[in-house]
């Protein structure tokens, strides 16, 4: 039960980040080039840096529950967990959220402001290194499962491959796509393991019952 408050809690917030997201992008047009859009795109920038680094924890309690339902030792205590997550936020303020520039930009019809390419913190890594360490978690819960859970793995590949996807020439919706699919993998990843959870272990006995 608490893990799947905490699951659903975490996607939550970082759908509601999402949700933000398309709106300002999606009001672009109509408030054009201005003060306050210009505020508003850089919101998108701030929740980008607090909420992704929340997936972390999200995958460490997948991996983590499904090693403690099986008699296995947590990969990472909690005290680890939020310490790395609060870290990779630190990382992702100081290497691309301080000293930001953000330049309009106009693509099929709608303009939002993001980073410049001449800025030199306009590479988002803390951003890609926590898809790197989905991509891991989801690898070891494909590794440890009986029923070789391939959820997680697949959505942190798919999810680095649209991130990837250049926004001058694809536009945003690849990369907010690429959220969401992550998102819907965990859940699916958490739904295996409690399914899995039902079903006997190879080494248990059924014990039929008496008629």
């Amino acid at each position: 039960m608490k893990n799947t408050l905490y699951l659903d809690g975490t996607i939550m917030i970082v759908i509601i980040g999402l949700i933000y997201d398309t709106i300002v992008v999606s009001i672009g047009t109509l408030l054009g080039e201005s003060e306050l859009l210009h505020t508003l795109n850089f919101g998108r920038f701030i929740i980008h840096a607090f909420f992704t680094p929340l997936l972390i924890p999200a995958g460490i309690t997948l991996l983590n529950f499904y090693r403690v339902d099986r008699g296995k030792s947590k990969l990472i205590p909690s005290y680890l967990t939020w310490g790395i997550t609060i870290a990779f936020i630190f990382f992702g303020v100081f290497t691309h959220l301080l000293g930001i520039t953000l330049e309009p930009r106009y693509f099929d019809g709608i303009l939002y402001y993001t980073q410049s390419h001449t800025a030199a913190k306009s590479f988002p890594y803390a951003s890609v290194a926590v898809v790197v360490i989905c991509i891991g978690l989801g690898g070891a819960i494909f590794h440890e499962s009986r029923k070789h859970s391939w959820y997680l793995l697949a959505g942190g590949i798919i999810i680095f491959i649209m991130s990837a996807l250049p926004a001058s020439i694809f536009g945003l919706v690849f990369g907010s796509l690429g959220e969401l699919v992550l998102l819907f993998s965990m859940v699916w990843t958490f739904r295996s393991i409690k399914n899995e959870e039902q079903e006997p272990r190879s080494n248990e006995k059924i014990i039929p019952l008496a008629i």
